[in-house]
């Protein structure tokens, strides 16, 4: 019998391979002090894995709404191109022009809470025009999803604002990884050692689980 060492894990696989080095050891309780320790490195890295994981949804749910945004402002400036000759109709691309002008695809690069105030100014603002007159429905159709992501994005920036004030001092799962991998590892050679000393079937069974569970990972 060998001691196991762990290979480099990414961040999912430390989590999972924790998991269940953790459920593989919960009946051995002659090393319980190393799995109280595999456990409290394994709850902070927990909360940075989360934190990590909500920072990745504000970027997807951002692209989305810039994705939006881009095709309400591209058929805005489409409809500038139709030849209208209905006062109304001209009078109504007239006002989407300035609206245009004044928020446009620039406020996609806007930091994170400028961009949503801008979103809800300006779908504010569009919703006050007329848009009957045309005699397309492509720009009235932007208005309710761009007005549904950005809220969706609020409640989502809000929840992260709560949960980061809670836990001020998170670290990244990244950052406390290494006490996590080194928890681990002394859970495991206490494991090697006490069957060296005092081998019983549980710890043996448990120690070739773990190696099978280890290699898995190479």
């Amino acid at each position: 019998m060998e001691i196991i060492t762990l290979p480099r894990l990414r961040i999912a696989e430390l989590q999972s391979l924790t998991e269940a080095t953790l459920k593989i050891c919960t009946p051995l309780t002659e090393v319980e002090e190393q799995k109280q320790q595999v456990e409290k490195e394994f709850t902070p890295f927990k909360e940075g894995v989360l934190k990590n994981k909500a920072r990745a949804e504000k970027k997807t749910v951002d692209k989305e709404r810039d994705r939006y945004s881009s095709g309400f402002f591209f058929d805005i400036k489409a409809e500038t191109y139709y030849p209208y000759t209905d006062k109304a109709a001209i009078e109504t691309v007239n006002k989407l022009k300035a609206l245009s002008k004044k928020y446009g695809i620039k406020i996609n690069g806007l930091p994170y809470n400028e961009e949503t105030a801008a979103i809800d100014n300006c779908m504010e603002e569009a919703e006050k025009i007329d848009l009957s007159p045309l005699t397309s429905p492509a720009i009235g159709r932007w208005i309710p999803l761009i007005k549904e992501v950005n809220l969706r994005f609020k409640d989502m920036a809000n929840d992260f604002v709560e949960e980061s004030t809670a836990v001020a001092t998170l670290e990244s799962a990244s950052a406390v990884a290494p006490e996590l991998i080194h928890a681990i590892e002394e859970l495991i050679i206490q494991i090697f050692s006490v069957i060296r000393v005092s081998p019983t079937d549980a710890l043996k069974k448990a120690y070739s689980e773990l190696e099978t569970l280890v290699d898995s990972y190479r």
